[in-house]
């Protein structure tokens, strides 16, 4: 079986670690897979790539030479696996047109559910896809309902990272971190403003996707609230802080908090997205439902004064976020499908 995982660039975020990740998991087991790039910028992760790249090197998604270029690499592999909204419109776009017969597969990252859930243009007819893979059980349950697609070709499939293991990096050098991008969906600002009014140094960890909300966050910057939008590997900081925090309104992951989790990190997160899910029955004092600074602040003095179970977190990630569960998972997925 051949496989192409689609995405259109590998810039740090959450759908691209999962594309990077899920591409070198799949080579590991000695499936046959290709990464394809839709634009020329490959990203800061695309060095992680253990599998050939491709580059599409589109300049408008509306180019037909490009859609040709792209349906001559589709047409050559078995499964077709799109990464976000964006890409597979196009790669369904380009299936029309020309018509191809390869199995395409939508894996949706869409990290806004809880708080939108409308139907985004022609996905619910000409768009509609035939497979279907969300990465948290409300994806899944919104392309039954919305979507109304066939029972048998949605699937669920939950995040994963893959744990980066390190020497002993001495003592914890860092109070706090919040490793997330910079906008106001990730509430970044609660996270500052929090940590200020507990007189406690935070170190806020990501790219900036929102130029005005980034500039009204480094108005709060100070000796003991820093910024770092340049870092590649947030779980080699991870390891050195002592609480990890994550402020976003809405999410289908978080894929931070299975890193927290993966450098045995404790961490205090609004209670969102599937990882939240899982993780909350195991460590419910992680978690909370409501952005009330009294109820945060009571939280993190109470973390930050119990000790850290390192043997269940270890424990916790083995059971749900292992590397090989996760490939069994994506290769029954990949067997349904060519079955269909």
């Amino acid at each position: 079986m051949r496989i192409l995982q689609v995405i259109d660039q590998l810039n740090i975020g959450g759908a691209e670690r999962v594309f990077v990740d899920m591409c070198n998991i799949l080579h590991e087991n000695q499936e046959n897979v290709t990464a394809f790039l839709l634009l020329d910028a490959g990203g800061d992760l695309a060095n992680e790539l253990k599998v050939p790249l491709q580059m599409l090197h589109r300049k408008s998604k509306w180019n037909l030479s490009s859609m040709y270029d792209c349906s001559k690499v589709i047409k050559k592999y078995h499964i077709v696996h799109c990464h976000c909204r964006h890409v597979y419109r196009y790669i369904a776009l380009v299936n029309l047109v020309f018509r191809l017969k390869s199995k395409i597969i939508f894996q949706d990252h869409y990290g806004s559910i809880e708080i939108d859930k409308k139907v985004p243009f022609l996905f619910d007819n000409l768009f509609k896809p035939k497979y279907y893979i969300g990465v948290s059980s409300t994806l899944s349950t919104w392309a039954l309902m919305s979507l109304k697609m066939k029972t048998e070709n949605v699937f669920l499939l939950q995040n994963i990272i893959k744990k980066k293991k390190y020497a002993d990096l001495g003592e914890k050098q860092l109070d706090i971190i919040l490793v997330s991008n910079i906008k106001p969906l990730k509430n970044n600002l609660f996270g500052i403003e929090l940590c200020k009014s507990l007189k406690r140094s935070l170190k806020v960890v990501g790219k900036n996707q929102d130029l005005v909300y980034f500039n009204a966050i480094t108005k709060e910057v100070d000796y003991e609230i820093t910024i770092d939008t340049t870092v590649s590997d947030a779980q080699r900081l991870m390891r050195t802080a002592k609480i990890g925090l994550h402020t976003s309104k809405s999410e289908t992951g978080p894929l931070v908090l299975i890193e927290y989790l993966a450098q045995e990190l404790p961490f205090l997160a609004y209670e969102t997205g599937e990882v939240a899910k899982i993780l909350k029955p195991h460590f419910p004092d992680y978690f909370i439902d409501n952005f009330n600074f009294e109820d945060w602040q009571k939280r993190l003095d109470l973390i930050s004064n119990t000790p850290i179970d390192r043997e269940k977190m270890q424990k916790v990630f083995e059971q749900y976020f292992g590397e090989q569960q996760y490939y069994e998972k994506l290769k029954n997925i990949y067997t349904c499908i060519s079955r269909n």
